[in-house]
């Protein structure tokens, strides 16, 4: 392989192989916009194709290079959007120690503890027993690097969430994008429409299934001739439904846009196999979350139709009107600003027809 000639196609001014993702992709160190990333990679990408004829060899290394490099950036754009957790500082040896409660002391030229009895007194009871000094008692050691109670409850407050939590807020996550999110409401203000989007999530939901046969597995790999072919077959079934359906799933940032993104690499089974355990177990993880919205979707569009079904003509064009003001914020403002108008004038001109009879009845 002639790693110079790889150098040369991508413009790398270090000949060193192989580089780093961001010098891979011609992008600026620490890029974030996913945007951007898949331009470069798509660019990438169709350079190294017109070489496959011509340099089968190096062609086959750079796509496997910038298909890695893809999903090494992924992961960093991924891990950035992650808040840090709550830090919880475990050093007490620092903290202020209580000071001990003051013991009195007799001093030591006093005879006894109590001076305001005199000799008269001590012949009809025995005196005092004559004070010693009490001894301090030294303050308990307090181990460095271990927790006090409080400290230890402080810490368990800021644990990390149990699965139970963590299921919660997955579910959270579906629900508000499958069913609660502008992408997933808006274009359902008719039956026909509703229909139209069932055909198409029907669609997806099947490609996407039909590409979990590999992709849901981490474990994986392309051995057969028959199983490369009916791997990118799938792939390209996946990218005709994904490209008219709603925004909410398999775009940047949006769950099962790992999977959207290497199939619209033209992900070769090369390249699917040389892919480390790690980004097998996100990719087959990005592909259930996804799986899971759609399904999501899919009740919403079953509840909006069962609904819809049963409306009269008004209640149709009832829903359609709300529809229409939800997804138009502006026009609907304008709307409602023009009949706030118009009833201010139908209002005025009433007041000044009202003030001219009364001045007719006093003439």
């Amino acid at each position: 392989m002639n790693q110079q000639l790889l150098s040369q196609w991508f413009g790398l001014t270090d000949k060193t192989w192989p580089p780093e993702p961001y010098a891979l992709l011609g992008l600026a160190a620490g890029e974030t916009d996913l945007q951007r990333i898949e331009q470069q990679v798509h660019q990438r990408m169709a350079k190294l194709r017109s070489y496959q004829l011509s340099h089968p060899e190096e062609a086959t290394e750079g796509m496997n290079r910038v298909a890695q490099a893809f999903i090494a950036l992924m992961e960093c754009c991924a891990k950035a959007s992650v808040k840090a957790p709550v830090a919880v500082t475990t050093a007490t040896a620092t903290l202020p120690r209580p000071k001990p409660p003051a013991v009195p002391v007799a001093p030591a030229n006093e005879d006894t503890s109590i001076t305001s009895q005199t000799k008269l007194d001590w012949k009809q009871a025995p005196p005092p027993v004559r004070a010693q000094a009490v001894k301090r008692k030294s303050d308990p050691a307090m181990p460095v690097g271990i927790l006090e109670p409080e400290a230890a409850r402080s810490e368990s407050t800021l644990a990390a969430p149990s699965l139970q939590d963590q299921a919660v807020s997955e579910q959270q996550l579906i629900i508000g994008l499958a069913q609660e999110s502008p992408e997933a409401t808006s274009g359902l203000g008719t039956l026909n429409a509703v229909l139209e989007r069932v055909d198409v999530t029907r669609r997806l939901l099947l490609a996407w299934k039909s590409a979990g046969k590999y992709l849901a597995n981490p474990k994986r790999k392309l051995t057969r001739p028959a199983e490369r072919t009916d791997f990118k077959r799938r792939l390209d079934g996946l990218n005709e439904a994904i490209e008219d359906f709603p925004k909410f799933v398999g775009r940047p940032g949006k769950p099962g846009y790992r999977v959207v993104a290497l199939s619209h690499l033209d992900m070769t089974p090369e390249m699917f196999n040389s892919m480390d355990e790690a980004a097998r177990q996100q990719l087959a993880a990005d592909w259930t979350l996804a799986h899971k919205v759609l399904l999501s979707h899919r009740k919403l569009l079953c509840r909006t139709f069962r609904t819809l079904r049963h409306q009269s003509i008004f209640g149709l064009a009832y829903h359609a009107s709300e529809c229409f003001v939800n997804e138009h914020p502006v026009v609907s403002g304008l709307v409602g600003l023009v009949v706030a108008v118009a009833a201010g004038c139908t209002l005025l001109e009433r007041k000044k027809k009202q003030g001219r009879e009364k001045k007719k009845i006093e003439i």
